[in-house]
């Protein structure tokens, strides 16, 4: 009888669930979206490990390709929140010319923290290398949202950003640009002004963080631009050290990423 009752139980718990009568835990959803040479936004293929790791990759025959990994602190913490383009983010050129690409990448869901305003920042560093022997300059430039209604890709108040567009500024961080030229071969660094941009905004839960990446110039097929990117929220005043904790997540994210690969060998 005990056990009857305890089915009945369970059916009667799963047709309130599919009726959305029953609370279910906030879904992180990750999602990366890249426009090149201006065009629209096209959604590149995202392999969702698990809430805080991803992958993505896009193949633009003939101009570009390009691969790299996510990771956060889903959902959130009191103190902090963070989102991150990993370190193996690479944009491989396979077309020469001038050529500009876009990459958004985004995670909706996050509930911690709770207050208003938070402290918004973003930091990054790239690199860029060539083996052609013809020297090259790249620029590139990079920001971090929040839309404090949670839309993914949104650009702070519920609005979808465009290719080239601008977020609200009072929603996002100052834009951080950078430069390098190759003297023919070899790798140097991209290395962002200011190093760390940040902004008090607005903000409610659950909320979603985006990353805003760009590099543009005038390449040779094979050259490769890439690098760290982290954009994080935390309480105001943070914590002392938040934000260097919050960009290590993207090393956390390969590491995730890296044993996975191990163990389904």
């Amino acid at each position: 009888m005990k056990m009857c009752r305890r089915y009945l139980f369970l059916a009667a718990l799963a047709c309130l669930s599919m009726a959305g009568l029953v609370p279910t835990k906030a879904r992180a959803g990750f999602a990366v979206e890249i426009s090149i040479d201006g065009g629209a936004f096209v959604a590149a293929s995202v392999v969702t490990l698990d809430s805080q790791d991803a992958t993505y990759s896009l193949v633009a025959p003939g101009v570009v390709t390009i691969s790299g990994s996510l990771a956060s602190n889903f959902p959130g913490a009191p103190t902090g929140a963070g989102l991150s383009l990993a370190n193996n983010t690479h944009v491989t050129f396979t077309g020469g010319g001038f050529h500009t690409v876009e990459i958004i990448s985004s995670q909706d869901g996050f509930t911690a923290p709770t207050s208003s305003p938070l402290q918004l920042s973003s930091s990054g560093g790239g690199t860029l290398q060539s083996t052609s022997g013809t020297p090259v300059t790249v620029t590139s430039t990079y920001s971090g949202v929040l839309d404090q209604t949670g839309l993914l890709f949104g650009n702070g108040n519920g609005v979808l950003l465009t290719p080239g567009g601008s977020p609200l500024p009072g929603s996002s961080t100052a834009v951080q640009n950078a430069s390098g030229t190759t003297s023919g071969t070899g790798t140097i660094s991209l290395v962002y002004s200011p190093d760390v941009a940040g902004k008090l905004v607005p903000s409610s839960t659950p909320f979603a963080l985006t990353n805003i990446l760009t590099f543009s110039g005038t390449v040779v097929v094979g050259e490769i631009a890439g690098g760290s990117y982290t954009t994080t929220a935390a309480t105001v005043p943070g914590p002392a050290g938040l934000v260097l904790s919050l960009i290590g997540i993207p090393s956390l994210g390969i590491g995730a990423w890296l044993r996975r690969r191990q163990q389904s060998v």
